[in-house]
């Protein structure tokens, strides 16, 4: 009994200096992070870059510069890891507060150049980009090719050519210089040309990205998708987080209905860019193809929240809205993107058919009457418009634009059988008689003419 009070008192006289020493560690513990000078965070921060892992070695940056905002390498990488994410605005915000710091300016420069260009801002290159004599002949023709390219975003072809030509002077045979030069090429309608510069970079420097990239584009303009996705998957092989790879895959990946492929790609796309409007804008295409129109819905809702100008988007969004029975709101998406673009067909077509289907055949002919008037009349702008004459019991005019149309697609039996129909409808008995007999001999198992014809 004694032994146990002993054992007690003793417990309790022990345990302030116990709760104290705990306390003291872990203070020191809680707190060893704010005694860490800046330098250690970006030494951290390259370790991880090295590795590959971009997302910690960001994450330490930031807390090297809410150690030192003055850390103008930490800011400096920082901005450079923002440009390879595609986080443009963070690059160019990060980049220009190293200007006219201790951070080698032409370096700055040159970095900032690139993002102006990522972002289409080419005035910004020509404006602030200026080569130096103090230059080597490398620095100058990197600086050369930036206002090349700045040049052939602005369409100045001639221009763009000069600073190319300039810089191969300089560095003969450098490869960003033949780069742009081939871009040039595939602008100026010479595809084949283009294609055979960028084989020639490539059998130099097979591991120059851009060079894939647009060997893609070229085979794209080519419709050969297959071969572009070879060439943007030969990019990621090189950097498998690169941002304009990932998403020229996945777009390609979706036009080739290669759906769980294309998702991969967004979803490596959105662990570097959480952000990124395209991503959402690219799920909400992948779960249209796969008739998920909700969930569509929800994705472009979310990316036309920044972007509601962003024309694909809104045409989109659209059929997304017609498959749903939202007929109003599909309306006013395929007015929107007719009012933009009013020479396209399909936009045209989606805003007659949603049309027809709100039972305004009267709309949908207004809507089509530029293009019914026109001698080579889209042939399914024809059949919508015959559909609608129909509706408003004009089976005259309607039977004229079948006749059209059919001329058009002289093997389709069921725009004969509809020509036909129509025919019997205005009492032309004849003639729905040797259309719906063609309309049969076409495609014997049609019921409806054979039903029509008896």
């Amino acid at each position: 009994m004694r032994l146990s009070r002993l054992s007690c008192a003793s417990s309790d006289m022990e345990l302030p200096k116990l709760t104290l020493v705990m306390c003291l560690s872990a203070a020191l513990l809680a707190g060893c992070g704010k005694f860490r000078p800046s330098a250690d965070y970006l030494h951290e921060a390259q370790r991880y870059h090295e590795k590959g892992d971009d997302r910690a070695a960001i994450i330490q940056l930031k807390n090297a510069l809410q150690k030192d905002e003055n850390n103008v390498e930490a800011r400096f990488m920082l901005g450079s890891l923002y440009q390879h994410a595609g986080n443009y605005a963070g690059a160019e915000d990060e980049l220009k507060k190293t200007l006219n710091t201790t951070i080698d300016q032409k370096k700055v420069l040159e970095a900032l150049a690139e993002v102006y260009l990522e972002r289409g801002e080419f005035q910004h290159v020509l404006d602030d980009v200026r080569i130096d004599k103090d230059m080597s002949p490398e620095e100058q023709a990197r600086f050369l090719v930036s206002r090349g390219n700045a040049h052939l975003g602005l369409n100045q072809m001639d221009k763009a050519q000069a600073n190319y030509s300039t810089a191969l002077q300089l560095v003969p045979g450098f490869l960003e210089a033949q780069l742009g030069q081939a871009r040039l090429l595939a602008i100026s309608g010479k595809s084949d040309q283009a294609m055979a510069q960028v084989k020639q970079i490539l059998s130099v420097s097979p591991n120059t990205i851009n060079a894939w990239l647009l060997q893609g584009d070229l085979l794209k303009s080519k419709n050969d998708m297959q071969g572009a996705l070879a060439s943007y998957q030969r990019a990621l092989k090189i950097d498998s987080t690169h941002p304009a790879a990932l998403l020229d895959a996945a777009f390609t990946s979706v036009a080739l209905g290669h759906l769980n492929e294309a998702r991969d790609y967004v979803t490596t796309l959105e662990k570097m860019m959480p952000r990124t409007i395209v991503a959402k804008y690219l799920l909400g295409v992948i779960a249209f193809r796969e008739g998920q129109y909700q969930k569509a819905k929800d994705s472009l809702s979310q990316a036309m929240k920044s972007i509601p100008d962003y024309l694909p988007g809104v045409f989109l969004m659209g059929m997304v809205d017609f498959q749903l029975g939202s007929l109003e709101s599909a309306q006013q998406s395929f007015s929107r993107v007719a009012a933009a673009f009013p020479e396209d067909p399909i936009a045209i077509r989606m805003l007659a058919m949603t049309q027809l289907r709100m039972k305004r055949p009267d709309a949908a002919l207004k809507t089509l009457d530029p293009f019914l008037q026109k001698t080579d009349a889209d042939p399914d702008l024809l059949s919508i418009g015959a559909q609608a004459a129909v509706e408003t019991k004009n089976y005259a005019q309607a039977a004229n634009m079948l006749a059209r149309s059919s001329a058009a697609h002289p093997a389709s039996s069921q725009l004969r059988t509809e020509l036909g129909l129509t025919h019997l409808a205005t009492g032309h008995t004849e003639q729905a008689i040797a259309d719906l007999e063609a309309a049969i001999k076409l495609d014997p198992s049609r019921m409806q003419a054979g039903s029509a014809l008896i």
